[in-house]
């Protein structure tokens, strides 16, 4: 019997209370997911822009977008078709 059958199974067997507290419980598992990963981006984001700043406070020169074409082999002034 493969995952979603037992699932079939398991299902029939409970009331439609229970399903319905099932239900709720997964909602409510699903919103903290959601909430968690929220907060993992944010956390995130503050890392990335903590350490920018730390970089932009030693005044190190930046990377043209020049030499940073030249250092990936890509011609700024060759003509693309948009195909």
């Amino acid at each position: 019997m493969n995952i979603r059958q037992e699932c079939y199974t398991l299902i029939d067997s409970f009331s439609d209370e229970q399903l319905r507290s099932i239900v709720m419980f997964f909602k409510d598992m699903q919103h903290i997911q959601e909430e968690m990963e929220e907060e993992l981006d944010m956390a995130f984001c503050v890392a990335l822009a903590r350490s920018h700043d730390k970089c932009a406070d030693k005044h190190e020169p930046g990377i043209s977008i020049e030499e940073l074409a030249e250092q990936l082999g890509i011609d700024l002034e060759a003509e693309y078709d948009e195909d």
